[in-house]
């Protein structure tokens, strides 16, 4: 066991600490690690590895304000998604960030896998009393798409216990849209 303060002890035992998933790290532990970083003593290197707009956990801090004296390293490769889901990633945070993720180059035993095109679907949905039934049409629409009942069981089933829902503010859209075309196309 090592005498001296709690800090140092932690310092010289883990000199290089790196928070993978950062945005969902709570307030409390970030600013923990900052300021066992800010104290002088044994050399210590403190990362932040993360993306704000992909927090998961409400208890998460987002956005982590960086110290005078760290530096920022970008990192728009992603090595997780397919083209289709990048670009409408890409396409959801357009006004949140600059960030434009681009695939990461895999290799492989034959040298540079290709980044699959795979599929995505955004599907949103009204946070009523019709939520039941309009999961059900989406398991539907999957299945008819896909020609595969048990992907679409799957899909709904996380739909069902992993929705988020959001609350939006104004005039639906698909009203006005709907008084627009009954303005242009009369009965």
């Amino acid at each position: 066991m090592s005498s001296g303060r709690p800090d140092q002890t932690a310092r010289r035992q883990f000199p290089f600490v790196f928070v993978d998933e950062s945005q969902d790290t709570t307030t409390e532990v970030v600013e923990a690690l900052k300021t066992v970083e800010r104290e002088p003593g044994a050399p210590f290197c403190l990362g932040f590895f993360g993306d704000p707009m992909q927090r998961i956990y409400a208890t998460g801090t987002g956005l982590i304000e960086a110290e005078p004296t760290w530096a920022d390293i970008p990192k728009p490769e992603n090595f997780r998604c397919s083209t289709k889901v990048l670009n409408l990633a890409n396409a959801i945070r357009r006004d949140g960030d600059d960030l434009i993720q681009v695939p990461g180059h895999r290799l492989g035993p034959e040298g540079v896998v290709p980044t699959p095109e795979g599929s995505a679907h955004l599907f949103i949905l009204p946070a009523d009393d019709t939520r039941d039934a309009n999961l059900v049409r989406v398991r539907e629409w999957m299945a008819t798409q896909t020609g595969d009942n048990t992907l679409a069981d799957a899909i709904l089933d996380r739909l069902m216990h992993n929705a988020h829902r959001l609350n939006l503010q104004g005039e639906s859209m698909r009203k006005r849209k709907s008084e627009l075309t009954e303005r242009e196309h009369p009965m």
